[in-house]
């Protein structure tokens, strides 16, 4: 994965908020010899991005919603990371 390095970060507590960034590749392979003429460019390999995903809990708020909403949130979530659901339906 190739991307800007976040330009805005707000921070609220423990919480680190960043402005949008660009993506320039989603999949840059396994390759260690990148070198780019940007600073602002960085690239990410996969053990990188699985190490990463292997410490990230994302957390999911439903109430009363379908469950095919649910089922494309989950489906959109990678395998490494912690899925943490909190419902408050009736």
């Amino acid at each position: 994965m190739k991307l800007d390095f976040p330009r805005y970060t707000e921070r609220l507590g423990a919480v680190s908020i960043h402005a949008v960034q660009r993506i320039y590749e989603l999949d840059s392979g396994k390759s260690k010899g990148f070198q780019s003429s940007h600073q602002t460019v960085r690239k990410f390999d996969y053990d990188e991005i699985s190490n990463i995903m292997h410490d990230l809990a994302i957390v999911i708020p439903i109430k009363n919603e379908k469950l095919k909403l649910l089922e494309g949130v989950l489906s959109g979530i990678p395998n490494e990371c912690l899925v943490i659901i909190v419902s408050n339906s009736s």
